[in-house]
C-alpha cells in the first residue's frame, strides 16, 4: 500500500521534527497487524518525479563539462524489504544514521558495475551535491523511472537515510499481508493521526494503482481495441477495393476468354492464380513488417502495464487474407456469370 504525505512547515518547522514524524510512522505502521514491512521514501519505483544529480567517485577525474547522474532517493530504514528488494552486499540503513552520524549511502547493482565492476563498493565514497558518502550496502537493481530509463530500468541509484536527507513530502511504502489491505488502511491512517491528527492523508492505493495512474491502463485497453478495429477495418476495405477494381478493369479480358471457348472454372483460376500471386507478394513483404512493429508496440505498452501478446497480429493477418481472396475471386465470378456478347457490349 501507498500514499502520500506532505508535512505542513506551521507544525513541522525543522528537520528534526520531519524526521522525527516519519521515523516514529515508519515504526508505528510496520507494528500493525497484516503488516510486514512499512517505510517512506522519496519516489516510488515507476515514478515520473524521480531527483537526478550529478556525482563523482573519490580517487576518480571526471569531466566536469559532462558529470555523470544519478537518481538519488531518501529513504527510511526497512525500504528494500518493503519493496521485496534483495540487499546483495553490505547493510540496510538502521535508527543509528541520524543527521549527526556519519553520512552513508545505498548503491544499486548496476551503479555498482559501472564503478567497481571487479571489487568491493562497499567502504568507497560517492560525492552528490558537495557531501561525501561513505557507501554501505548494495541493493538489486530496480525500475525506478516510469519508462524504464537507462538500460531499462537498469540505471544508477543512489539511496541514502532520510535523517539525514530529510523531505517534507514523502510516500508510505507498505509490505501488507495477501488480502489484509481494507482492514489494514484505517489502521494506517490512525497511526498516522496519533502522531499528527491534524494532518492531511490522501486515498491509499496498491502499486499496481499507483504505476496506473500515470496511464489511465484501465481505458488504454479498449482504446486500443477500438483504434486496432478501425484499423483493421481500413485495411480491408482498402485491400478489397484495390484487388477488386483491378479485377473488374479485366470485364472484357473475361468476356473474350469465355467467348473463345474458356470455361468458368478456367477463368476463376487464372484471375484466382494471379490475385493470390500478388496476395503471397503482400505478405512476404509486409507480414515480417507487422511481426516486428506488434512485438515493439507489445515491448512499449508492457512498460505502461498492459500486456500485449505479439501472436495477435496472426488473426488480423488471416482476416486480411481472407478478405484479398474474396476480392480476387467475387468480381471474377461476377464477370463470369455475364453473356460474352453483353460485356463485350458494355466495356
Amino acid at each position: 500500500l501507498t500514499v502520500n504525505l506532505q508535512l505542513p512547515e506551521s507544525r513541522h518547522e525543522t528537520s528534526e521534527s520531519v524526521s522525527t514524524f516519519y521515523r516514529q510512522a515508519a515504526q508505528r505502521i510496520s507494528e500493525l497487524p497484516g503488516v510486514e514491512a512499512a517505510s517512506f521514501v522519496a519516489t516510488l519505483p515507476r515514478s515520473p518525479f524521480n531527483v537526478t544529480r550529478p556525482y563523482s567517485i573519490e580517487g576518480e577525474v571526471e569531466d566536469p563539462q559532462t558529470p555523470p547522474k544519478t537518481i538519488l532517493i531518501s529513504t527510511t530504514p526497512q525500504h528494500f524489504k518493503s519493496l521485496g528488494v534483495a540487499l546483495l552486499r553490505g547493510r540496510d540503513f538502521s535508527s543509528a544514521d541520524r543527521a549527526d552520524a556519519p553520512p552513508v549511502a545505498i548503491i544499486n547493482r548496476s551503479f555498482a558495475m559501472r564503478h567497481w565492476p571487479k571489487s568491493e563498493a562497499v567502504g568507497e565514497r560517492v560525492v552528490l551535491d558537495g557531501s561525501s558518502w561513505t557507501i554501505v550496502g548494495v541493493v538489486a537493481d530496480v525500475w525506478q523511472e516510469l519508462m524504464g530509463g537507462e538500460g531499462n530500468g537498469r540505471g544508477p541509484i543512489v539511496y541514502v537515510p532520510h535523517e539525514q536527507s530529510p523531505l517534507r513530502g514523502m510516500s508510505l511504502a507498505a509490505r501488507v499481508a495477501p488480502g489484509a489491505e481494507e482492514a489494514t488502511i484505517p489502521l494506517i491512517r490512525a497511526a498516522i493521526w496519533e502522531i499528527d491528527p491534524h494532518l492531511s492523508i490522501g486515498n491509499f492505493l496498491t502499486f499496481e494503482q499507483y504505476v496506473g495512474q500515470f496511464f489511465g491502463t484501465q481505458a488504454i485497453g479498449p482504446m486500443m481495441l477500438v483504434f486496432g478495429g478501425l484499423s483493421l477495418l481500413l485495411a480491408a476495405v482498402g485491400i478489397y477495393g484495390v484487388i477488386a477494381f483491378s479485377v473488374t478493369r479485366r470485364t472484357h479480358e473475361i468476356a473474350l476468354r469465355m467467348a473463345l471457348g474458356a470455361s468458368r472454372p478456367e477463368v476463376l483460376r487464372l484471375i484466382g492464380k494471379e490475385g493470390v500471386g500478388l496476395l503471397l507478394v503482400g505478405l512476404a513483404l509486409g507480414g515480417p513488417a507487422v511481426l516486428l512493429v506488434s512485438r515493439a508496440v507489445g515491448a512499449s505498452m508492457q512498460q505502461l502495464g498492459v500486456p500485449i501478446d505479439p501472436s495477435g497480429a496472426w488473426p488480423m493477418l488471416a482476416i486480411l487474407v481472407a478478405v484479398a481472396l474474396v476480392a480476387s475471386f467475387l468480381p471474377a465470378y461476377r464477370a463470369s456469370r455475364l453473356q460474352p456478347a453483353i460485356a463485350l457490349r458494355n466495356d
